[in-house]
C-alpha cells in the first residue's frame, strides 16, 4: 500500500513507488505539501501553464485506466479540478501537449497495441473520439523464441496555430524459452563479431 512516512530526519518520503508531485506556486517560498500521482507526465504549455497528466484504476475495474489532466495555469496557486479524458485498457507510453489557445492533445498506447490519441480545440472544448494512428505488429511466437514489438518512445507538440504532431518508435524484444517454459529476455552475442 503507498503511504506518506517520515524518514528521521524530518523529510517526508512517498513508498511503493508512486509518483509524487509538489508544486511552489510563482512568488511564493515554500513548496506545497506532496500529493501521489499515478503513472503521469508534468508538461509546460507555451503560455507558461503546468499540465499534470496521469492515469488512475477505473471505477468499474476490469483493467481500465481513467486518463486525467489537471492544469496550474501562470499565476495560480493550485491546480484547476482534474477532468476525465478517457477510460480505456493503457498499454503505455502516455503523452500530452497543449498550446496557449488551449489546443490540447493526450496520446497512449492501449492495450491491444493501437496508438491511440484525442485532441480539443480549446480549454473548454470537448474530446474527441479516440483516434487509431497505428497499431504494432502481434508478437512473433516460435518454439525457441518470442519476438513482440514495444512503445520505446511517445512525445506530442501543438503549435501557436494548432498543428499537432506526434512521434513514436518501436523496438522488437525477443524472449527465449527455457526448459520450463517461461520465457526470458533475449541476450545479444558477445565475442569478435
Amino acid at each position: 500500500m503507498d503511504r506518506l512516512v517520515r524518514r528521521p530526519s524530518g523529510v517526508r518520503s512517498w513508498q511503493g513507488g508512486q509518483r509524487v508531485v509538489r508544486i511552489r506556486p510563482a512568488g511564493s517560498g515554500s513548496w506545497q505539501q506532496a500529493a501521489g500521482l499515478g503513472p503521469g507526465r508534468l508538461h509546460r504549455t507555451e503560455d507558461g501553464a503546468l499540465t499534470l497528466l496521469w492515469s488512475e484504476p477505473a471505477a468499474a475495474g476490469g483493467g481500465q485506466s481513467t486518463v486525467k489532466p489537471a492544469r496550474l495555469a501562470a499565476g495560480a496557486t493550485a491546480c484547476g479540478a482534474a477532468q476525465e479524458v478517457v477510460t480505456t485498457a493503457l498499454g503505455g507510453g502516455l503523452t500530452f501537449a497543449g498550446n496557449a489557445a488551449g489546443r490540447q492533445v493526450v496520446a497512449w498506447m492501449a492495450a491491444d497495441r493501437r496508438l491511440t490519441v484525442v485532441e480539443r480545440s480549446g480549454a473548454q472544448g470537448a474530446w474527441t473520439a479516440p483516434v487509431e494512428l497505428d497499431r504494432l505488429p502481434e508478437p512473433i511466437g516460435r518454439p525457441d523464441n518470442v519476438c513482440d514489438y514495444r512503445l520505446t518512445e511517445l512525445r506530442a507538440a501543438v503549435a501557436v496555430d494548432g498543428a499537432t504532431a506526434l512521434i513514436w518508435a518501436s523496438a522488437p524484444v525477443t524472449s527465449t524459452a527455457t526448459a520450463s517454459r517461461t520465457w526470458s529476455p533475449w541476450t545479444p552475442p558477445t565475442g569478435s563479431g
